[in-house]
């Protein structure tokens, strides 16, 4: 699966040093930076339209985990996240939000290509069965309510 376009957020330099060299590895070049502390966070990724949003947590605080959930409601990329520790609440929070992978026991040398993958492909599947679900909403509401909802 080719991938360009892939905007990230690491939760300190070190992390951040660590998945640019794993991203390098898988042979990902086209790569942007997203600062989740910021409050143009839906901004910075309209703009930048990644094929796939991925961010290390680590240990989240509230504001960054908060903002990697509200892109991944968007629907309209792939997000995948790492996080350190996460409990039962922040995991329902993520599937709830849409989040496409969600990685707990932190990002490990190695791991990446196959989750961002898997997660783009799950993200690929839930907009097919979206797109199917609406068309058949469609051709139901024509037959049986031709005047509407």
């Amino acid at each position: 699966m080719m991938i360009d376009g892939i905007l990230f957020s690491a939760s300190s330099p070190d992390r951040t040093r660590l998945l640019l060299e794993d991203m390098k590895a898988c042979g990902w070049t086209e790569l942007s930076r997203l600062d989740l502390n910021r409050n143009d966070v839906l901004t910075q990724v309209r703009d930048a339209d990644p094929t796939v949003v991925v961010i290390d947590l680590g240990v989240p605080d509230r504001t960054a985990r908060d903002n990697a959930f509200r892109v991944a409601r968007t629907g309209r990329w792939p997000v995948v996240i790492f996080t350190d520790q996460s409990d039962d609440d922040a995991t329902e929070a993520a599937m709830a939000a849409g989040v496409a992978g969600y990685v707990v026991s932190g990002l490990e040398p190695g791991r990446l290509r196959n989750v961002v993958q898997t997660a783009i492909s799950r993200f690929r599947e839930m907009e097919r069965l979206r797109r199917e679900r609406d068309e058949a909403v469609s051709a139901f509401d024509a037959v049986w309510c031709p005047v509407g909802r």
